[in-house]
């Protein structure tokens, strides 16, 4: 999970045994904010009141949405889920100018940019669907985007929400080449070890500060005796200017 505010960028490994929805709501339980993710079911009560997760907002990834149609022409080969798929790579394309550009900049344009997009997609969603059946594959897919709808547009009236989650996805890339080391960890205490190493270091590349000269400078400030209220201090984005990147 990544977790960004104005001038701070956080990712957080969180080791389970399996990603039951109690594990997701132990995880945000009063976390305010937003959290985008795929349609997986252990992640439905995301902004649902009476919930541990009523503050979260709960934007879907258009990535995600895609595949479907990507998957699905392999397949079938049908000519709808090539025209869906060019329309979202529309997406892609206006939004490259305002990508990393701040919430308000990237809010105005996708009004301007997406939003036209938008409405010819969810036009053909409607006319596509009478040419497939519901539990084909086609008819699978377009349900999928027409149930997820309100939640994969969010993006255009916020522009704090990217257009997917590839970022985080990309994160998991060193995760994904460790996974069978990772299999024999050794026990439920390595694995939250391993978590709490794996968070520091990808915050820290996040941040843009090298993880190797701040780790040690974290192990001799502790060292040192630096009281536990002032670990705070210690945080990758508090670090001296002079572990960052390219310095």
């Amino acid at each position: 999970m990544i977790v960004r505010s104005a001038a701070k960028s956080l990712l957080l490994y969180s080791p389970s045994k399996s990603r039951a929805r109690e594990k997701i709501h132990n995880l945000l339980d009063g976390f305010s904010g937003i959290v985008q993710t795929d349609a997986y079911t252990g992640y439905e009560q995301m902004g649902m009141q009476g919930t541990p997760l009523a503050n979260v907002i709960h934007p879907k990834c258009w990535a995600h949405a895609r595949r479907y149609f990507t998957d699905l022409i392999e397949f079938e080969g049908t000519e709808d889920a090539r025209t869906i798929i060019r329309m979202i790579s529309e997406l892609y394309e206006v939004e490259e100018p305002v990508r990393g550009k701040a919430p308000l900049v990237r809010s105005v344009y996708r009004q301007e940019k997406s939003k036209p997009i938008l409405a010819r997609i969810k036009a053909f969603l409607t006319e596509s669907s009478n040419r497939h059946l519901p539990k084909s594959r086609m008819g699978k897919a377009i349900k999928y985007v027409q149930n997820h709808w309100s939640d994969l547009v969010r993006f255009v009236d916020d522009g704090h929400i990217d257009l997917d989650t590839n970022p985080v996805e990309r994160m998991f890339k060193p995760t994904i080449l460790l996974r069978k080391n990772a299999l024999f960890i050794g026990s439920d205490e390595g694995g939250q070890a391993w978590g709490i190493l794996s968070s520091i270091i990808e915050t820290c590349k996040l941040n843009g500060v090298n993880p190797e000269p701040y780790l040690k400078w974290v192990l001799d400030q502790i060292t040192n005796k630096l009281p536990r209220s002032e670990y705070e201090k210690l945080l990758p984005w508090n670090a001296p200017a002079e572990f960052l990147v390219g310095r």
